[in-house]
């Protein structure tokens, strides 16, 4: 309706009427007002389309002056009426791919001067758009509706024009792109009328690739029609029509989706009902719809709608979801998520934006790579500049946590100065896997201007900054045993490319560089030898289409990466699906493993094997798992042969307010199992790392899982599951304090105990990178208290804080201590490496080897004095023995010798293996995870010679121990090599001395798993038969136990349990020598010093009969001493032991407390206060790494102490 008025300035005003209809009846809404010109009383007006757009124009008759008619006309240009017509509105961009290169293109369609509808092609290029051919489509009409289509199916789009015949039947042409510019292909009549407002779609209805057509209009009962018509190729034919129970109103908006991951197009009406918004949904099933209906909460007319894919886990599911963008009262903005089950939309989560901005435009599209949408808010600052603002969506891994505010704001990017009339789209221009931006608008001077902003993943820019895209993987590229690093960058070309930076002692080398295809955000990189050659290869998971993924291997070579086979391993459903790499045939070649979930079995997920045949791939098994994927943690983690015989797989799902861990494992058959076990607390922030942790000597070679989460107290708990083979066992927890600022964890073995610390680099308030190594300090028993164990070192500045640095954890120079290493690429775009070595409390660039020092007993020179042997870490990497020869008043320097590589792993033993009286060495290495050596050093006249080395590989080598002992009597130390089966009991291998060589000879069962020991064993000659006795300790329900193996002159062992008092995880033994009367009996006995509840330290005696240990006396020690350790001989010549405690007091010196024994002659005196303490004596400054013995030195029947450290500059101290 056109209401004609006179201002107050005596002018002619049009103003606008617009129709509007909603459900309960017609009414209008007011538009623009038109200047006519002066007011005429006698002006006749009349609605006519003047100019044959389809548009009506205003016509004015009057009578002039001279008393002539007068005609003039305003047309109207869709906002205004005016005598010249301004047709820059009638312009439309339609999105659409002219030349099949999967780029968008554009198609502009005008409203030309001369009334014609003029097509202009604008091609897409690597540095924006190029115009095209342009086509002249006739008269341009208001009422034609311009769509997009591929009727034919060959990839390319055609341009379909609906418009309407004067008999009211609807047409549709058909243009096809061809070098020429458009082509007219075909005129088809459209079976039935074409009714006012109706709307059309072009959609896939049939899944068939070609592009079919939708009509919908509303009927007389109030309800919605529609319509498709079925592409042939060349035309269309009629194909289902639908009743819909909503009302073709203004409120009603129609989507054209895939809502069930079919491959069809779904139709999905959105209008008001009563006072809600309804999502009524008609999805496609065989030739039919089936019809759903979802409430989309309260009506409010500001509501938005868009489409998009959100999915917790691995990416979107393929099933379009709906998102709501509401402004609400307080002029803030709420983003709703309404997800698809594949009939309805249930309700999702909710994130408010904060205020409104102005003249703020939405749209949604996978800005990262990661197939997830985010969204992009387009709107006006008060500069009057159009700004973009990203808000990466971010969703948990499962789909049961409160995902409110897991859309991230990004900064503000300055697209240029606002234009009204602008409109803009998200599309991968590039190819890279991510959507870019899109503007497209005609400037004042009426030039088109089509302008793209490519996406780096969290902003917009028209140059694209791909320095965030570098990415670091691990992987041995050259064979010799170090980890080295593979950077793959995204060129500025496009290209992706490989450099191998290959490790060296202090840090990376420059290797090749390969040039891997074009560069995409979604592909997936792998590292692992699929050949068996011992080199790390390389596997793109590259996903081709919504539907088809493949896996190409790239294989090193002499002159980098070379492109090998490309396999299609696409799951049944791409969507959601995950892939890893592991030697599933045990062939030394990695296999790829593929998980996935099936269309209608979201409650299980299937693994799909595909076996290496050195260059591509071929399918193999397939087994389904209980367990949806939606619910597990992202970050499953994956357990290839380092630890175990098999392929295992960790996944992690919310159950009810637990957590459950799946376990997921090979069997021998080849088919896989599960264990579903373990349920703790759900902590949706929780990072899940793999370890090894095992009681006593190291890692059992069983993983073990860490879970690290923030509490709401702001501090950090530790969780620690223990593998036991099949599954977990429940966790223990410990806490880390409270969280530092930009926290991030690694877990590896930092100092060689096979044990798994952690590293927390952080950001302190100067804005520099910290690092806080938290080492782990498990005790000996299974059984004793694991809180407080892991113990944190010194903070160690890293450098400046950079957001973009990755780090990881490998041991660079190859001493058995994982190293960090940090990677980024400076503001430059030049690439930093920056490797920090582990002296095993904390990291440097330099490496402090000074705390590698050990200092060991023996005679070496057959003096019958006992020797020190110092073994360093040697600035360049090598192992350094030196002897340090005993004289009646101290140490003089000895030879000295070179060992090869110092590791920290390596178990230095010592005794006389060659029976000449003077001690030897023995070092035990640990090759690799399966494989441990004995090398012998021989002491000559120059130093250590090396002798033979011997492979002593024990059945499990996880949990092995280590010991020199005369078992023969022969006067040569023999190995003895204890280790178990997890079947609660411990076996020793006895390796017999021939010539400086180890021969495997007797294996013995013991009682007592490993794991259950207070500590290894102790050897001596308990029985004074010239031959050595093993003992050991273990906890037998609430007592310890200490077995005896007594070695026959027949060469079998017999074997004694004593109890020896209750169990005491804490406590510590000793072998002594106490008799009554005047002097030892040689019987060696046993000394427990336990603390107590109280704080007290209480010391107990277990003497020996040659077979058991039978309880003595015991006394208290009094209160115990700070930082103390417990030496224990026989200080004054009585052959009796005596105690000495060296201890650190308030002063921070070392002090000496020495308890002599008093033994009364009869066996039947009170014994009670018989260790009786001397004055204590101060040694000098205490020192955490000083080591003490007790050593007759200068021969007169005492023993005297030893003290052994190194000062802060390095130089060795030795005191006595």
């Amino acid at each position: 309706m056109v209401q004609l008025w006179r201002n107050d300035a005596g002018q002619a005003v049009a103003t606008l009427w617009h129709a509007v209809s909603v459900s309960s009846g017609n009414s209008y809404r007011q538009g623009t007002d038109s200047i006519l010109g002066a007011w005429r009383e006698d002006a006749q007006y009349r609605l006519l389309d003047n100019n044959q757009d389809g548009r009506a124009d205003l016509v004015v008759t009057y009578l002039g002056e001279q008393g002539e008619s007068v005609i003039a006309s305003w047309l109207f240009d869709g906002n205004f009426f005016s005598q010249r017509g301004d047709w820059s509105g009638d312009r439309l961009f339609l999105d659409v791919d002219l030349n099949g290169d999967g780029r968008l293109d554009l198609l502009e369609i005008r409203h030309d001067a001369n009334g014609e509808a003029i097509a202009a092609q604008w091609l897409a290029t690597d540095s924006g758009f190029v115009i095209g051919k342009q086509t002249s489509l006739g008269r341009w009409c208001s009422n034609t509706t311009y769509l997009i289509s591929d009727v034919d199916g060959d990839g390319k789009s055609e341009l379909l024009a609906l418009s309407r015949r004067a008999n009211g039947m609807a047409i549709a042409t058909i243009h096809k792109v061809t070098d020429d510019g458009l082509s007219l292909q075909a005129t088809i009549d459209v079976d039935g009328a074409l009714v006012p407002y109706t709307r059309f779609f072009s959609a896939d209805v049939d899944g068939d690739g070609k592009t079919d057509l939708i009509a919908q209009w509303g009927n007389t009962n109030g309800r919605t029609n529609q319509a498709d018509y079925l592409s042939t190729g060349a035309a269309f034919v009629a194909g289902k029509r639908t009743d819909l129970p909503d009302a073709f109103d203004s409120s009603h908006q129609s989507i054209q989706l895939d809502q069930n991951r079919d491959g069809r197009i779904d139709s999905v009406s959105v209008a008001l009902s009563g006072n809600e918004i309804r999502a009524h949904s008609a999805v496609r099933r065989d030739d039919k719809y089936e019809q759903y209906w979802s409430s989309l909460g309260n009506w409010s007319p500001a509501t938005q709608h868009l489409v998009g894919d959100i999915t917790y886990g691995t990416g979107a599911d393929g099933m379009r979801d709906l998102f709501a963008i509401t402004t609400q009262a307080d002029g803030t903005v709420l983003l709703k998520h309404w997800p698809s089950d594949g009939n309805n939309f249930k309700a999702g989560y909710e994130q408010n934006l904060g205020q409104a901005k102005p003249k703020a435009r939405y749209l949604m599209g996978d800005l990262n790579g990661d197939r997830q949408s985010d969204l992009v808010v387009i709107w006006q600052n008060e500069q009057g500049q159009a700004v973009a603002t990203v808000w990466n969506i971010q969703i948990s891994d499962s789909e049961s946590i409160n995902a409110s505010q897991k859309w991230a704001q990004g900064p503000d990017q300055i697209l240029g100065q606002w234009n009204d009339n602008a409109t803009y789209r998200l599309h991968d221009q590039n190819k890279d896997g991510r959507a870019d931006l899109i503007g497209a608008w005609v400037n004042a001077d009426g030039k088109v201007v089509l302008q793209t902003w490519l996406s780096d993943g969290a902003s917009v820019a028209t140059a694209g900054n791909w320095g965030k895209d570098v990415q670091y993987l691990d992987g041995d590229f050259n064979g010799d045993g170090r980890i080295d690093l593979l950077e793959i960058r995204h060129r500025g070309d496009g290209q992706a490319e490989a450099r191998q930076w290959i490790a060296t002692d202090t840090g990376y080398t420059a290797g090749l560089v390969s040039v891997l295809g074009s560069w995409r955000a979604d592909s997936r990189w792998l590292v692992g030898d699929v050949t068996g050659d011992g080199k790390s290869d390389l596997v793109e998971i590259r996903r081709e289409s919504d539907a088809k993924v493949t896996a190409t291997t790239w294989l090193v070579g002499d002159n980098g990466f070379i492109q090998s086979g490309v396999t299609n391993v696409s799951p049944v459903n791409a969507h959601q699906s995950r892939y890893y790499l592991a030697d599933l045939s045990s062939d030394g070649k990695r296999d790829l493993v593929v998980e996935w979930v099936k269309p209608g079995e979201e409650g299980n997920t299937y693994l799909t094997e595909w076996t290496s045949q050195g260059g591509q791939f071929t399918k193999g098994k397939e087994v389904s798992m209980p367990g949806k994927i939606g619910a597990y943690r992202y970050n499953p983690l994956a357990f290839d042969k380092e630890f175990g015989a098999d392929f295992k797989l960790v996944r992690f799902r919310e159950s009810g307010s637990n957590t459950t861990l799946d376990y997921i494992y090979r069997k021998g058959d080849g088919t896989f199992d599960t264990n579903a076990n373990i349920n703790e607390w759900w902590t949706p922030g929780t990072c899940y790392f793999k370890a090894d942790l095992g009681n006593g000597q190291g890692g059992d070679g069983r993983m073990d899982l860490i879970g690290i989460s923030s509490k709401a107290d702001g501090t950090v708990a530790v969780r620690y599951w223990r593998g036991n083979g099949s599954t977990f066992d429940a966790s223990k927890e410990y806490s880390l304090g409270l969280a530092k600022p930009n926290a991030r964890y690694l877990v590896g073995d930092l100092n060689g105990d096979r044990q798994s610390d952690l590293v927390v680099i952080w950001k302190n308030e100067q804005g520099q990178a910290v690092a806080t190594v938290w080492r782990a300090q498990i005790s000996d028993s299974a059984t004793a208290n694991l809180v407080f164990r892991w113990v944190p070192g010194p903070d160690q500045i890293l450098g400046q804080w950079n957001d973009n640095a990755t780090y990881r954890l490998n041991d660079q120079n190859k001493d058995g201590r994982a190293d960090l290493v940090g990677a980024w690429a400076d503001a430059d775009g030049k690439v930093v490496l920056q490797t920090w070595l582990s002296d095993g409390i904390s990291v440097s660039t330099a490496g402090n080897w000074n705390k590698d020092s050990q200092y060991l007993d023996g005679d070496f020179n057959g003096d019958g004095r006992i020797d020190l042997l110092e073994i360093r870490h040697r600035g360049d990497g090598q192992a350094e023995a030196r002897q340090w020869i005993a004289t009646d008043t101290g140490y003089t320097a000895g030879l000295v010798s070179v060992l090869g590589s110092w590791r920290a792993d390596s178990r230095w033993l010592v005794g006389d293996v060659t029976g000449d009286g003077k001690a030897d060495l023995v070092e035990i290495r640990r090759e690799s995870d399966a494989k441990v050596t004995a090398t012998t050093w021989l002491t000559t006249e120059t130093g250590l010679v090396k002798g033979e080395t011997t492979d002593i590989s024990a059945n499990n080598p996880y949990r092995a121990r280590y010991y020199l002992a005369d078992l023969s009597g022969d006067g040569k130390a023999d190995l003895v090599v204890e280790w178990d089966k997890r079947d609660n009991y411990s076996y020793c291998t006895e390796w017999t001395n021939q010539g400086g060589k180890f021969v495997k000879d007797k294996e013995t069962s013991t009682g007592g798993a490993i794991d259950n020991q207070l500590r290894g064993l102790s050897l001596q000659d308990y029985n004074r038969d010239g031959r050595q006795d093993l003992v050991k300790f273990y906890q037998s329900g609430n007592t310890t136990q200490a077995n005896t193996m007594r070695r026959r002159a027949d060469g079998g062992f017999d074997q004694y349990n004593s109890e020896i008092g209750t169990w005491n995880p804490n406590a510590q033994y000793f072998t002594a020598d106490l008799s009554y009367g005047r002097s030892a009996d040689g019987l060696k006995d046993l000394l427990s010093i336990t603390p107590q509840a109280d704080g007290t330290v209480k010391l107990k005696h277990w003497w020996s009969d040659t077979n058991y240990f039978q309880q003595g006396y015991e006394q208290s020690l009094g209160q115990a001493k700070p930082n103390a350790r417990y030496l224990v001989g026989d200080l004054n010549g009585d052959r009796q032991s005596d105690l000495v405690v060296i201890w650190k007091n308030e002063q921070g010196q070392a002090v000496a407390t020495v308890w002599r024994a008093q033994i009364s002659d009869s066996a039947t005196a009170n014994l009670v206060f018989r260790w009786v303490p001397g004055p204590d004596q101060i040694l000098g400054q205490w020192n955490d790494n000083a080591t003490y013995r007790l050593n007759d030195q200068n021969k007169d029947g005492r023993a005297d102490l030893v003290g052994a450290w190194a000062d802060a500059d390095g130089k060795v101290v030795l005191q006595t």
